[in-house]
Protein backbone atom coordinates (compact mmCIF):
# COMPACT_ATOMS: atom_id res chain seq x y z
CA UNK A 1 0.00 0.00 0.00
CA UNK A 2 1.60 3.21 -1.17
CA UNK A 3 2.46 5.57 1.70
CA UNK A 4 1.28 3.31 4.52
CA UNK A 5 3.36 2.57 7.62
CA UNK A 6 5.55 -0.53 7.47
CA UNK A 7 3.65 -3.66 8.47
CA UNK A 8 0.25 -2.31 7.42
CA UNK A 9 -2.27 -4.73 5.95
CA UNK A 10 -5.16 -4.22 3.57
CA UNK A 11 -8.34 -6.14 2.88
CA UNK A 12 -11.61 -5.21 1.28
CA UNK A 13 -14.90 -6.72 0.28
CA UNK A 14 -16.75 -5.80 -2.90
CA UNK A 15 -19.76 -4.68 -0.81
CA UNK A 16 -17.66 -2.16 1.13
CA UNK A 17 -18.81 -3.69 4.43
CA UNK A 18 -16.75 -5.63 6.95
CA UNK A 19 -16.99 -9.41 6.68
CA UNK A 20 -16.17 -12.03 9.34
CA UNK A 21 -13.09 -13.29 7.48
CA UNK A 22 -11.72 -9.76 7.05
CA UNK A 23 -12.31 -8.99 10.72
CA UNK A 24 -10.51 -12.21 11.69
CA UNK A 25 -7.53 -11.25 9.52
CA UNK A 26 -7.48 -7.75 11.01
CA UNK A 27 -7.79 -9.15 14.56
CA UNK A 28 -4.71 -11.36 14.11
CA UNK A 29 -2.79 -8.29 12.92
CA UNK A 30 -4.13 -6.25 15.87
CA UNK A 31 -3.00 -8.87 18.40
CA UNK A 32 0.43 -9.03 16.77
CA UNK A 33 0.97 -5.30 17.28
CA UNK A 34 -0.80 -4.74 20.63
CA UNK A 35 0.85 -7.76 22.27
CA UNK A 36 -1.60 -8.10 25.20
CA UNK A 37 -0.28 -9.74 28.35
CA UNK A 38 -1.64 -10.65 31.77
CA UNK A 39 -0.20 -7.41 33.19
CA UNK A 40 -1.00 -5.27 30.14
CA UNK A 41 -4.37 -6.39 28.77
CA UNK A 42 -6.20 -4.80 25.85
CA UNK A 43 -9.84 -3.70 25.55
CA UNK A 44 -11.40 -4.05 22.12
CA UNK A 45 -14.48 -1.91 21.49
CA UNK A 46 -16.90 -3.17 18.82
CA UNK A 47 -19.90 -1.32 17.46
CA UNK A 48 -22.26 -4.26 17.36
CA UNK A 49 -22.38 -5.40 13.73
CA UNK A 50 -23.01 -9.16 13.38
CA UNK A 51 -19.61 -9.62 11.72
CA UNK A 52 -18.13 -8.55 15.05
CA UNK A 53 -20.46 -9.61 17.85
CA UNK A 54 -21.22 -13.04 16.38
CA UNK A 55 -17.73 -13.79 15.13
CA UNK A 56 -16.97 -16.73 17.41
CA UNK A 57 -13.42 -17.03 16.05
CA UNK A 58 -12.56 -13.45 17.04
CA UNK A 59 -14.31 -13.73 20.42
CA UNK A 60 -12.37 -16.91 21.20
CA UNK A 61 -9.08 -15.35 20.06
CA UNK A 62 -9.78 -12.32 22.27
CA UNK A 63 -10.36 -14.60 25.26
CA UNK A 64 -7.16 -16.54 24.58
CA UNK A 65 -5.20 -13.28 24.22
CA UNK A 66 -6.43 -11.75 27.49
CA UNK A 67 -8.56 -9.12 25.74
CA UNK A 68 -11.89 -7.74 26.89
CA UNK A 69 -14.45 -7.30 24.12
CA UNK A 70 -16.82 -4.40 24.76
CA UNK A 71 -19.87 -3.84 22.56
CA UNK A 72 -21.39 -0.38 22.29
CA UNK A 73 -25.05 0.16 23.12
CA UNK A 74 -27.40 -0.27 20.16
CA UNK A 75 -28.27 3.02 18.44
CA UNK A 76 -25.64 4.92 20.42
CA UNK A 77 -22.88 5.23 17.88
CA UNK A 78 -23.94 8.76 17.00
CA UNK A 79 -22.78 9.74 20.49
CA UNK A 80 -20.00 7.23 21.07
CA UNK A 81 -18.10 6.74 17.85
CA UNK A 82 -15.88 9.75 17.91
CA UNK A 83 -14.79 9.43 14.32
CA UNK A 84 -18.37 9.20 13.02
CA UNK A 85 -19.46 12.34 14.87
CA UNK A 86 -17.41 14.78 12.84
CA UNK A 87 -14.16 13.41 11.53
CA UNK A 88 -15.42 11.11 8.76
CA UNK A 89 -17.41 13.85 7.01
CA UNK A 90 -14.42 16.16 6.74
CA UNK A 91 -12.14 13.24 5.93
CA UNK A 92 -14.49 12.18 3.15
CA UNK A 93 -14.44 15.71 1.72
CA UNK A 94 -10.64 15.75 1.93
CA UNK A 95 -10.39 12.30 0.33
CA UNK A 96 -12.67 13.28 -2.57
CA UNK A 97 -10.48 16.33 -3.21
CA UNK A 98 -7.27 14.26 -3.07
CA UNK A 99 -8.68 11.61 -5.44
CA UNK A 100 -9.63 14.33 -7.93
CA UNK A 101 -6.09 15.74 -7.80
CA UNK A 102 -4.57 12.25 -8.10
CA UNK A 103 -6.73 11.35 -11.11
CA UNK A 104 -5.88 14.66 -12.79
CA UNK A 105 -2.13 14.04 -12.43
CA UNK A 106 -2.25 10.32 -13.23
CA UNK A 107 -4.68 10.22 -16.11
CA UNK A 108 -5.66 6.76 -17.28
CA UNK A 109 -5.01 5.16 -13.87
CA UNK A 110 -7.58 4.27 -11.23
CA UNK A 111 -7.40 4.64 -7.46
CA UNK A 112 -7.30 1.29 -5.68
CA UNK A 113 -7.14 0.36 -1.99
CA UNK A 114 -3.35 0.32 -2.36
CA UNK A 115 -3.34 4.11 -2.89
CA UNK A 116 -5.61 5.14 -0.01
CA UNK A 117 -2.95 5.48 2.72
CA UNK A 118 -0.92 7.80 0.51
CA UNK A 119 -3.97 9.95 -0.24
CA UNK A 120 -4.75 10.36 3.47
CA UNK A 121 -1.22 11.15 4.64
CA UNK A 122 -1.77 14.90 4.98
CA UNK A 123 -4.92 14.85 7.15
CA UNK A 124 -4.66 16.79 10.39
CA UNK A 125 -4.65 15.26 13.85
CA UNK A 126 -6.47 18.30 15.28
CA UNK A 127 -9.69 17.29 13.50
CA UNK A 128 -9.69 13.89 15.18
CA UNK A 129 -8.85 15.39 18.58
CA UNK A 130 -11.88 17.69 18.34
CA UNK A 131 -14.12 14.65 17.75
CA UNK A 132 -13.05 13.06 21.03
CA UNK A 133 -13.87 16.32 22.81
CA UNK A 134 -17.29 16.63 21.14
CA UNK A 135 -18.38 13.11 22.17
CA UNK A 136 -17.26 13.62 25.74
CA UNK A 137 -14.59 10.93 25.53
CA UNK A 138 -11.62 13.21 26.30
CA UNK A 139 -11.89 15.01 28.61
CA UNK A 140 -14.53 12.72 30.13
CA UNK A 141 -18.03 14.25 30.06
CA UNK A 142 -20.54 11.94 31.74
CA UNK A 143 -23.46 14.20 30.73
CA UNK A 144 -23.29 13.16 27.05
CA UNK A 145 -25.82 10.38 27.75
CA UNK A 146 -29.19 10.74 29.43
CA UNK A 147 -31.12 8.06 31.32
CA UNK A 148 -33.33 7.68 28.24
CA UNK A 149 -30.33 6.48 26.21
CA UNK A 150 -30.20 3.39 28.46
CA UNK A 151 -33.94 2.68 28.40
CA UNK A 152 -35.17 -0.58 26.92
CA UNK A 153 -37.10 0.08 23.74
CA UNK A 154 -39.88 -2.44 23.14
CA UNK A 155 -41.50 -2.14 19.72
CA UNK A 156 -45.26 -1.59 19.68
CA UNK A 157 -47.03 -4.80 18.74
CA UNK A 158 -50.32 -4.55 16.89
CA UNK A 159 -52.83 -7.25 17.69
CA UNK A 160 -56.41 -7.71 16.55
Amino acid sequence: MDGSPPGSISARHISGWIQTDILSKWFDHFVKFTKPTESDSVNLVLYGHNSQTRNIEVIEKARLNIMAVICLLPHSTDKMQTLDVEFMKSLNTYYTHEVSKWLHHKQGRVVTHFHIANLYKDTTAQNSINCFRKTGAIPCNRDVFSDEDFAIHIPYMYTR
